[in-house]
């Protein structure tokens, strides 16, 4: 019977695993999961340096403290439903309003650029400030409240991709627009995670769509990490922290570790 259903991404048999025409014994231990993400989803291997900037975009949103994702998965694992439950919930709140604001800063550059063929950065850049302005609408990827001052997460993503020579046309509209923003309302809006990781996606190939699958992938592990944790210390049944608790100075809620830097043979 012919199989309805067909892909170019994988197939198996009683006697080995493809992946994009690679057997997979021949990547495991050779590829890290970067790598493995974007032959996944590229369909080749990333040269060297793309491979170390997707792996930094992975990282930058594994997690960011208990927020929106964890402290759901921490609430559905303390009210007893198993693991995969937890994870879910947790990621199901990934949304047009919390995370799904990287697609949509990458649609934006993508779109601001290709519909002004021609025209230079800075004059884009006005051109979208203006429109923002006069609609009284916000540019997606720009702000944070928690982050006022400058998201670490975008300028450690925006040093590297300059350190790495990956700082292409989005990359570059994204640091015009952060400027003309700072102009035009007199008040800092700095680019945040979400637009950096926006226009990084669309500046090393990928389809936008996919830029909201960098958040999902990468907040599975910092989700499941909380679900985990709840499961080994937390108390059944018992209400999450207020949204507010994450801005409380005078009881924080983070309990780890001090502050310590990385092994040397880590910080090249």
């Amino acid at each position: 019977m012919k199989s309805e259903w067909k892909t170019k991404i994988t197939g198996a048999d009683d006697k080995r695993i493809v992946v994009r025409g690679y057997a997979l014994t021949e990547l495991i231990g050779r590829l890290d999961f970067g790598e493995m993400f974007y032959l996944l989803v590229r369909g080749e291997l990333p040269e060297p340096r793309v491979a170390r900037m997707v792996n930094a975009m992975l990282v930058s949103c594994a997690d960011h403290g208990i927020i929106t994702p964890s402290v759901v998965a921490r609430y559905v694992t303390a009210s007893g439903s198993p693991l995969q439950a937890a994870l879910a919930a947790g990621l199901l709140t990934i949304g047009d309003v919390y995370g799904g604001a990287v697609e949509q800063a990458a649609v934006f550059l993508r779109a601001a650029l290709a519909e002004r063929p021609g025209v230079d950065a800075e004059e884009i850049a006005r051109r979208v400030v203006d429109d923002a302005t006069a609609r009284h609408a916000r540019v997606p990827g720009f702000g944070h409240p928690l982050h006022p001052n400058g998201d670490p997460r975008a300028e450690r993503l925006l040093a590297l991709a300059e350190e790495l020579g990956l700082e292409r046309p989005h990359v570059n509209l994204a640091r015009t627009i952060e400027r003309a923003l700072a102009k035009a309302t007199g008040r800092t809006l700095p680019l945040n995670a979400d637009g950096a990781l926006g226009a990084l996606v669309v500046d090393l190939g990928f389809d936008s769509s996919i830029a909201r699958g960098f958040m999902l992938l990468a907040r599975a592990a910092g989700t499941l990490a909380h679900a985990c944790e709840e499961l080994e210390t937390g108390r059944p049944w018992r209400l999450p922290p207020p949204a507010e608790y994450e801005l409380r100075k005078d009881e924080p809620y983070y309990e780890g570790v001090a502050p310590r830097s990385l092994p040397t043979d880590r910080t090249t």
